[in-house]
């Protein structure tokens, strides 16, 4: 006991030996991050913990239904958004002969493939806050296509319906909702 008590100076520094630290322990580094963070970015009696929780994404545009979507969305769903979001500027949407019909076409088709020359039709209920599309992804995947993002630039949609926000991609995929108990009484 009394050999390894003589080398206990060497025990912490296996663990750094690849990290750089400037001399400075591991209680040193914990409790300057939290000086520099509360004088920063929080409050004294903000938990860290909270703080990184509340930490909103960034978004790609200023869309209200892309903010919108960071906000329940896990990091991993809204990163898939995001990317279909910016394929959907590649297409363009034009209206047909009924109100609620359009075409979404790729922007530059001769360059690409067969499927980048079909129009895939996609219908918009303003009213009913419906969108579906003739690709069917949103049924697959629960997540909307290139088409249906880019119809809602077009009409500038400022949110998505909440019909369309599936929990299992959420932040939070296991919270229950609370609902009352009544006791009925019938007569």
């Amino acid at each position: 006991m009394v050999g390894m008590w003589n080398e206990c100076e060497r025990w912490i520094s296996t663990y750094f030996e690849e990290i750089f630290c400037a001399k400075m322990t591991s209680t040193q580094r914990s409790e300057s991050m939290n000086y520099v963070l509360k004088k920063n970015f929080v409050s004294e009696r903000q938990n860290l913990h909270r703080f990184v929780s509340q930490k909103e994404q960034n978004t790609l545009t200023f869309y209200g239904f892309d903010t919108q979507m960071a906000k329940p969305y896990s990091r991993a769903v809204y990163s898939e958004f995001r990317k279909r979001l910016k394929l959907s500027t590649l297409f363009t949407a034009t209206e047909t002969e009924e109100p609620t019909k359009y075409l979404v076409r790729y922007n530059n088709p001769q360059k690409m493939s067969a499927w980048a020359q079909h129009a895939f039709q996609v219908v918009v209920d303003h009213m009913g806050e419906t969108y579906e599309c003739e690709c069917k992804l949103w049924d697959h995947t629960g997540i909307f296509c290139v088409h249906v993002l880019c119809m809602m630039q077009t009409i500038k949609a400022a949110s998505v319906p909440e019909k369309y926000i599936l929990r299992r991609y959420t932040k939070r995929p296991n919270i229950q909702p609370t609902f009352k108990q009544g006791i009925q009484i019938l007569h």
